[in-house]
């Protein structure tokens, strides 16, 4: 070989080798707020590869090194960049998008490469602020409630049943850390003030391996981190609530705050309307509070720490004194109930080098739901004193008698969580990001402090009954990975593995995830997904219909965890220019390890330990198809969804239905929803949704016969003597025969809101008037069933009763 053919062949290793070496550029992607934008698409249109920005908005992309980059960074709502770039060596570069006023389709190639979430939910803030709502309050459960596979409980509920699954089988995660109860107003409202919230997705099907602790869906739900450059605020009225937004810098570009507080204010109407009409000592009201507080501080460019707190509660509350003659009576009654979640987290962001991203968090959790009634009565009595000189002193004849007595009833419950946990991203290359991490989590439930005490005149006595806390541990670890097969396949594989120990107990569960989407042309996708999950806990639901609440109790050997395998297969359709979606999906779900209560048990007012009072290891089977058609762009936009659904449950060998399959309590065979948004101008936007539902399953008595003969004991007004105060009293009662749990369906459920928003641009800041119409043709649907005797006869006639109609408000709402 001659001097010149080796010096070529040289040059050809060379230019091969450098051309082999990789570069990783690196960095965050924020908005002009110094907020992180997540799910940014960062993308070079010459190598055609590209990624998606983190939770925390980090991106991490590699590439040849010694090649001219064409960057391209996109996210909805904000002004495209275009980046040229000559790539020699690693680079960190933060990208800041602006705010864009006229908003195109977003980019196909950022389309491509969101296909990388499976099953994933996300609806548009535009959107989901021109839904209407009763109170005038942008509600992100009920925006949910209106996409396919995802129902409403009742009326006015915002608890959301996804797949056949109850409420308690979803996960609500705010900033990585769960909440448990997350409704107001009995489920009207939820606890996630819109205003306070960055970025929600909801995920129904495929989970990531780094999810766990329920079994129909997950809602992670991300909190603004506060403006790093000046201060923003908001302030919003409503005949039901006020509340107020607040954010900026601490230290300009080094750190940021940012502050949500909401109060109702029924409690103001209801007392004084109590005060009015009842007079002094009376009152009787409901209200709650939410208040959201961020902390985000830049440590150095490789880390930085969040601080994250949150506090709801509800109160129901009243004091009434009553006043009685012949005989002279005074009773004061106190009666309060109230519940609600705290949460502190600290997490600490760190990038290790430019592939290698790292999440670790430090949290604490809190539900509590406590009850309290205490009934005081003082009668007295004016009586004859037989024993009295009645000639010589007619005067002590009479005399006042004065007897008291007492009676109260105190219960609690609560749940504290304690955890620590890590989460590391390492971007491998454009097509292939593997994620690992693990947890550590100890649980403190106390499902029942109940104590009740009666005192007659001095003598009294009380009882008690105590669950004690139930500590348990978990510890998880997760290892998955995303690859990407030559821009028409897009894999997420992983497994969950967890241990949970209780009770001298431990249970141990691999938990496999998979989901695969396919792309078959330019505007057709084909999508699978196979998931396990598993339950920790359970809630109960109570019998008693005047409770507000349900009740959180821990797996243990006799109630064993809960567990679902899902399988489910889609394909979907996306117009060229991505202005039309449209996607078919099935699933099929089964559960095992359910819980029920048995019939006629409650937790008030009775002993004995909670597992008593359930059934357990029953089967749940939930499948169904899914329709939506979506219109993203346009003057008109909004979307139909229809789901078509069976979910089935099982309790073999007990009383429950004879150990028969029956009809979940919200199986809806039938669930449409239409929303439809039409923006006039840019000052004037109008929207209306209509849903259809088939009605709840509800058990009805087919049969009624004449009553047995029975009594119960009776207080004996005239007596106050506590050996002997209660007195037998003979009763009748009519007797039902019923033909199986679930058997009977209420009426179907539909309804239509109307929407206005006028917005304008003030001197100061944006203004903005809606006006809501719930249920504009007012729709008498049924909020539940009862028997009721037809005037002069023994028969019986059914009867539903309505609760919401035709409702109009108005909201104000300005941001400075």
């Amino acid at each position: 070989m001659n001097l010149k053919a080796s010096f070529i062949i040289i040059i050809i290793l060379i230019k091969s080798y450098i051309i082999a070496q990789k570069a990783t550029i690196s960095g965050y992607i924020q908005n002009s707020n110094g907020e992180a934008l997540i799910g940014a698409v960062i993308y070079d249109q010459k190598s055609q590869k590209g990624t998606l920005s983190n939770n925390f908005g980090f991106y991490s992309l590699k590439l040849n090194k010694a090649d001219s980059l064409y960057l391209l960074v996109s996210y909805i709502g904000y002004k495209t960049i275009n980046k040229h770039i000559f790539l020699t060596d690693n680079l960190r570069i933060n990208f800041t998008l602006q705010s864009a006023t006229n908003i195109k389709a977003i980019d196909i190639i950022a389309e491509k490469y969101r296909d990388k979430n499976i099953d994933f939910l996300q609806i548009p803030a535009k959107q989901m602020s021109a839904i209407p709502s009763l109170t005038g309050e942008i509600d992100i459960m009920k925006s949910y409630q209106l996409m396919p596979g995802i129902s409403s409980g009742s009326e006015g509920s915002n608890a959301i049943y996804v797949r056949g699954g109850s409420p308690d089988q979803n996960l609500f995660l705010l900033d990585d850390v769960p909440l448990y109860d997350v409704n107001h107003l009995g489920g009207f409202i939820s606890v996630f003030d819109y205003s306070a919230i960055k970025d929600v997705t909801l995920i129904k099907g495929a989970f990531p391996a780094k999810y766990s602790g329920r079994l129909s869906s997950v809602i992670d739900i991300r909190m603004k981190e506060g403006n790093m450059k000046e201060y923003h605020g908001e302030i919003s009225l409503s005949p039901l609530i006020s509340k107020l937004f607040f954010e900026g810098p601490i230290i300009k570009n080094k750190s940021s705050f940012m502050l949500s507080a909401r109060r109702s204010y029924i409690d103001l109407f209801t007392n004084t309307y109590t005060y009015i009409k009842y007079g002094k000592g009376n009152k009787a009201a409901y209200r709650f509070y939410d208040i959201n507080i961020k902390v985000n501080q830049k440590i150095k460019a490789k880390d930085r720490l969040f601080l994250s707190f949150y506090s709801g509660n509800d109160k129901i509350f009243g004091d009434l004194q009553i006043k009685e003659n012949e005989p002279e009576i005074y009773n004061s009654l106190k009666a309060r109930t109230q519940w609600g979640n705290n949460l502190l987290s600290f997490r600490w962001n760190h990038i290790y080098n430019t592939n290698l991203f790292s999440n670790t968090t430090l949290s604490y959790t809190n539900y509590n739901y406590n009850t309290f009634i205490d009934d005081h009565l003082q009668q007295i009595l004016t009586l004859e004193d037989t024993t009295a000189d009645q000639t010589e002193n007619p005067e002590n004849r009479f005399y006042t008698d004065t007897t008291t007595a007492r009676f109260g009833n105190k219960y609690e419950l609560s749940i504290f969580d304690y955890t620590l946990k890590t989460d590391f991203n390492w971007y491998l290359n454009p097509k292939t990001e593997i994620n690992w991490g693990g947890a550590y989590i100890q649980h403190a439930y106390q499902p029942g402090v109940s104590s009740s005490y009666v005192q007659i005149d001095t003598t009294g006595n009380s009882f008690s009954f105590t669950d004690l806390t139930t500590m348990a541990n978990e510890i998880y670890f997760y290892l998955s990975a995303s690859i990407q097969i030559k821009n028409l396949i897009f894999l997420n594989t992983g497994i969950h593995y967890s241990i949970y120990q209780v009770d001298n107990k431990t249970f141990f569960y691999p938990q496999p995830r998979f989901s695969i989407k396919v792309k078959l042309s330019n505007k057709f996708k084909f999508s699978a997904a196979y998931s396990q999950m598993v339950q920790y806990l359970h809630l109960l639901p109570s019998t008693d219909l005047s409770r507000p609440t349900d009740f959180w109790v821990p797996a243990n050997s006799k109630a064993p965890p809960e567990k679902a395998t899902q399988y489910s297969l889609g394909i979907s359709y996306q117009s060229a220019n991505h202005h039309y979606e449209l996607s078919v999906e099935t699933y099929y779900k089964r559960m095992d390890n359910l819980v029920e209560m048995k019939r006629n048990q409650t937790f008030f007012g009775s002993t004995g330990s909670w597992i008593d009072k359930i059934e357990t290891e029953g089967i749940g089977t939930s499948k169904g198809v899914e329709f939506l058609v979506k219109k993203n762009h346009g003057k008109i936009n909004g979307w139909i969804a229809y789901t078509l659904s069976n979910t089935q449950r099982r309790f073999e060998n007990t009383d429950i239905n004879s150990g028969s399959w029956f009809p979940f309590k919200y199986d809806r065979r039938h669930d449409i929803s239409i929303f439809l948004n039409y923006e006039l101008n840019e000052n004037v936007n109008l929207s209306v949704t209509w849903i259809y539902m088939t009605g709840n399953a509800i058990t009805l008595a087919g049969q009624k016969f004449p009553a047995l003969n029975t009594y119960r004991f009776e207080f004996d007004p005239n007596s106050f003597n506590v050996n002997n105060d209660y007195i037998p009293v003979w009763q009748f009662k009519d007797a039902f025969i019923y033909d199986g749990k679930n058997n009977y369906r209420m009426p179907s459920y539909h309804r239509l809101d109307f929407a206005v928003k006028f917005i304008k641009e003030k001197k100061r800041g944006l203004r903005t008037w809606s006006i809501n119409i719930y249920n504009l043709y007012n729709r008498k649907n049924p909020y539940f069933l009862f028997y009721k005797k037809i005037n002069g006869t023994n028969k019986m006639q059914l009867y539903k009763f309505s609760l919401f109609p035709i409702i109009p408000s108005i909201a104000y709402n300005f941001k400075f």
